[in-house]
């Protein structure tokens, strides 16, 4: 089963609270789906994504954004290439999921 990666925007001001909110949503979506590694990451924290997927393969990006802006089209790929990241998938910002 491939990881999940929650990543949120983050707020540079207030990293701590982010980084705090977005680890809860992972472990409770960790809870919901056992047999699954989920990790999170606040961007804002430039040391949080490639903490997060170090040791991980062909991980499923879940983008807690609002849209699909710089941050989904350019930034997070490129950081997790920078991550080491080889291979991912990225799902649709969660701002999108007009069907929730």
């Amino acid at each position: 089963m491939r990881p999940l990666v929650i990543a949120a925007d983050g707020a540079a001001h207030d990293r701590g609270v982010d980084d705090a909110v977005v680890l809860q949503l992972a472990q409770e979506v960790q809870r919901l789906c056992p047999g699954r590694i989920v990790v999170a990451a606040a961007l804002a924290d430039h040391d949080s994504l490639p903490k997060a997927v170090s040791g991980l393969e062909r991980p499923i990006a879940f983008l807690y954004f609002m849209s699909d802006g710089a941050n989904f089209s350019s930034d997070l790929p490129r950081r997790l290439g920078a991550a080491g990241v080889e291979a991912w998938v990225t799902t649709v910002p969660f701002g999108l999921l007009y069907d929730l």
